[in-house]
């Protein structure tokens, strides 16, 4: 008796493993969609709070010339002045202000085109990497300085 009641706690402690995956994920997922939410996260437009001070900080930085080196993975990108790459987001941070916006970089060993008509979608291969840059179209100004910094560093449109 002993035998089978060890056996199916065992089964019920392997099979207990997805649960504890998904948790895991979902934890993951809850922490990513805050930081995007925050005032230098890339979705603080979209937050009422927010939405005037990073209307006004695009307003700002498309002024700004692009004098700004940020290093990311192997590439050395050019940016508007006083502005730096969220570490947990990869979105572009006006310093002066603190507001995010929504210029989103991503590294990856391939092309992940989001196929979404409000995202302006560019990519910039290495030998060992795809860079993207995304960013929404219909936010007013931010293609204006998404386009600068393409132009600057190189980015082609789409996966190229």
């Amino acid at each position: 008796m002993k035998k089978i009641i060890l056996l199916i706690m065992m089964a019920l402690m392997l099979s207990s493993c997805y649960y504890l995956d998904v948790m895991i994920y979902n934890m993951e997922t809850k922490y990513i969609v805050n930081q995007a939410a925050k005032k230098d996260g890339e979705a603080a437009y979209f937050v009422d709070e927010y939405t005037e001070g990073v209307k006004a900080a695009i307003k700002d930085v498309a002024k700004r010339p692009l004098t700004q080196k940020v290093k990311y993975g192997e590439l050395e990108l050019i940016l508007p002045e006083n502005t730096k790459i969220k570490k947990i987001s990869d979105n572009i941070v006006d310093k002066k202000t603190g507001y995010g916006l929504q210029i989103v970089f991503n590294k990856s060993g391939y092309c992940t085109n989001p196929g979404i008509s409000c995202m302006g979608y560019y990519s910039k291969k290495t030998e060992n990497s795809t860079y993207e840059l995304i960013y929404n179209k219909d936010i007013e100004g931010l293609e204006e300085i998404a386009q600068k910094i393409i132009k600057e560093n190189g980015f082609t449109k789409g996966c190229k």
